[in-house]
């Protein structure tokens, strides 16, 4: 006892449409408490609109010193990833620099035929 090492999850976006070349933002969220460890990962799912794959979809971290202030992208917190049309969760391993806040920016790829519209769900797990 007074060892343990809890996971907390954040939920990023709940079946947020985001179409295609346009992102949606989540956060900020304050890891003070709760990234003792500094391990993270992230689970998604995406379902596309209409067509049987929803491209390339980056998930990008941006951190900043004060809750408020200017969130600035992070070159470790840069995720891209695949996923199709009714994709089952996926599980990415996520380094994220130490920083006290964090916002999470989710960008909709596009097509050279047309644009693609996602619907995101998405947790980031933190210990």
């Amino acid at each position: 006892m007074g060892n343990e090492r809890y996971i907390t999850t954040l939920p990023l976006f709940k079946s947020q449409t985001i179409a295609g070349g346009t992102c949606g933002t989540a956060g900020p969220f304050d890891l003070r408490d709760i990234a003792k460890d500094g391990q993270f990962g992230l689970t998604y799912t995406i379902e596309a609109s209409g067509v049987s794959s929803c491209g390339t979809t980056s998930f990008i971290v941006h951190g900043s010193p004060v809750w408020d202030g200017t969130y600035t992208a992070m070159t470790a917190g840069t995720l891209s990833t695949h996923a199709g049309t009714n994709g089952g969760n996926v599980f990415i391993p996520v380094t994220i620099y130490t920083v006290p806040f964090i916002k999470i920016y989710a960008t909709m790829g596009t097509s050279a035929d047309h644009v693609l519209t996602g619907k995101v769900t998405a947790h980031l797990h933190v210990r």
